[in-house]
């Protein structure tokens, strides 16, 4: 008979236990990266205070069966206006890093960071009234609410039970959008989003899911991040293209810049083995067919 492994649930836990110390935790990460935002401690504060808050997103979609789902999206939309809200900063901050990386001492193109710095920190300024004691109070009083409430018993199973469907939907949403292909930028990024999704989905449940549910985790971490670093050249290729100030030789040399950089982190992806997703029911390669380009990338605004 094989042994099982470390599992909480098999001693009696159930899924409301679970999400309500995890969720706890992710407040309490919300609340330390707000404060980094208020003092500008740090340049990774913005982000830190929008994982904390999309993971909390994260978990209260996956606790809609918990809570029910009028009860948990509305506390989901709370924390999801105010992740929308810092995304134009954040966008920012990912750019200036970008641009940073380019070998180019144009003084138009220096001129032009200029007003991104500019337009960065007014919007820091926004973002700081956002992050405020008083202005996150709200959100967080209905998710402490939330948790405080007594859960359905039919609703309250098992943590192993809830982790292994998660997990199952978790994996079908990066299956469907595995077969991206690397020219396809919106593509990607919708991959990219599910990945998050797994992992997110796996890490509070790791003691519980199959021995290798870390290693797919960390899987999805890294395809996350790459597909992240693609994403961010995209968005930079598309506010420089929108760029009136900049004369057509810069942006001419900065947008083959960003092509040769797009291009190794491609190759980056895909060595991850990133056009399939590695299972324990499914460790096969999905089809890498090309698809059409939809929309174009959205990023920040141009600035004049």
């Amino acid at each position: 008979m094989k042994r099982r492994t470390k599992n909480v649930s098999a001693n009696g836990e159930r899924i409301a236990i679970r999400l309500g110390l995890t969720l706890r935790a992710l407040d309490r990460a919300f609340v330390a990266a707000s404060h980094r935002v208020r003092k500008r401690s740090d340049t990774e504060a913005v982000h830190d205070m929008r994982v904390a808050i999309r993971k909390i997103r994260v978990m209260l979609k996956l606790g809609r069966r918990v809570y029910g789902s009028f009860v948990a999206d509305s506390v989901r939309n709370e924390f999801t206006v105010l992740h929308r809200s810092t995304g134009a900063l954040r966008d920012e901050e990912v750019l200036a890093e970008t641009l940073a990386s380019l070998a180019c001492d144009a003084q138009d193109f220096a001129a032009w960071k200029e007003t991104r710095t500019a337009r960065r920190n007014r919007l820091h300024s926004q973002v700081e009234k956002l992050a405020s004691e008083r202005r996150i109070a709200t959100p967080r009083a209905l998710l402490l609410a939330l948790l405080v409430l007594p859960t359905k018993p039919s609703r309250n199973v098992s943590v192993d039970a809830f982790a292994k469907r998660a997990l199952s939907i978790a994996r079908r949403r990066v299956r469907e959008r595995a077969a991206a292909a690397p020219d396809d930028g919106n593509a990607l990024h919708s991959l990219r989003i599910a990945e998050k999704g797994l992992r997110y989905s796996i890490e509070p449940f790791v003691d519980v899911l199959q021995d290798d549910a870390a290693a797919e985790a960390d899987h999805a971490a890294r395809c996350q991040k790459r597909l992240g670093e693609i994403h961010d050249l995209d968005v930079a290729r598309a506010v420089i293209q929108r760029a009136r100030s900049l004369s057509p030789a810069t942006r001419e040399t900065l947008l083959g810049e960003l092509a040769e950089q797009r291009a190794r982190c491609v190759t980056k992806w895909l060595s991850l083995g990133a056009v399939f997703v590695v299972t324990i029911e499914n460790n096969v390669a999905l089809s890498d067919s090309a698809t059409p380009n939809a929309e174009p990338i959205k990023g920040p605004d141009p600035a004049p």
